[in-house]
């Protein structure tokens, strides 16, 4: 197993509180933010700037061993190879301060958190497989998934409109079948006021589900998600506790 180089964070926790006291600790003199944005006085990158050519080759150069690279809730994709976090992880290769911090430690299955875990790791190139060992540099807080679901029944009209839709976004196609899902769910989003859309998944979701197949689809989804995640909470407090 490769060398690790820093801390990864996963649920609540005061990160601000985290990183000034690791700051203190380690003599670092510069800080770099991926990610989301905190309020800190630093350079920051969002997740689309990190593979830009403007910005690789000039923070090649500056990052070195004074430096502290912050890696803020930055899983976009559950594509582990993925050029973006490829360019991040060349990045962390400069110092051996990195700190992760990720709510939800997963995008869709538990093996996901090897995207994390690979930020801390000292080979860029080797992924290594999914296993308990992988936690010994993880920090678990509180990490919640609470789902207050209302069910509700379409009528005749909104479900031949509905039809009408899927016809049209099958017809728009073209390479994207992801299309046909994603249209469905923004034309069953525009019936339910004041609740939160099923594909934008946070700590606590008010939802409704119909009887609309693209609700039933996204809420088996949601479900499979929160499983996922309690597997792999479950799986990070076992290495804790051998």
């Amino acid at each position: 197993m490769s060398a690790n180089r820093g801390f990864v964070y996963i649920g609540d926790h005061k990160k601000l509180d985290i990183i000034n006291k690791y700051i203190q600790e380690n003599d670092i003199e510069k800080c770099y933010v991926f990610g989301d944005h905190l309020k800190l006085q630093c350079e920051q990158y969002k997740f689309s700037d990190t593979d830009m050519y403007k910005y690789y080759y000039k923070l090649l150069q500056e990052i070195d061993g004074a430096s502290l690279i912050i890696i803020n809730e930055l899983m976009r994709t559950q594509n582990r190879y993925d050029l973006k976090y490829n360019c991040v992880r060349k990045y962390c290769l400069n110092t051996k301060h990195v700190l992760v911090f990720s709510y939800f430690p997963i995008r869709k299955a538990k093996e996901d958190v090897m995207i994390l875990y690979d930020f801390i790791q000292d080979n860029p190139f080797h992924k290594e497989a999914y296993s308990d060992a992988v936690f010994n540099n993880f920090v678990l807080g509180d990490c919640v998934l609470d789902i207050n679901k209302k069910d509700v029944e379409f009528g005749p009209d909104v479900l031949e409109k509905y039809e009408t839709e899927k016809q049209k976004a099958i017809k728009a196609v073209n390479k994207k079948p992801d299309i046909i899902p994603m249209r469905l769910l923004k034309f069953s989003q525009k019936h339910k006021i004041n609740f939160d859309p099923m594909d934008k998944i946070k700590p606590n979701m008010n939802i409704m589900v119909s009887n609309l197949k693209v609700d039933q689809y996204y809420y088996s989804e949601l479900l499979n998600f929160k499983k996922e995640l309690e597997n792999g909470k479950e799986d990070i407090q076992k290495q804790k506790r051998s």
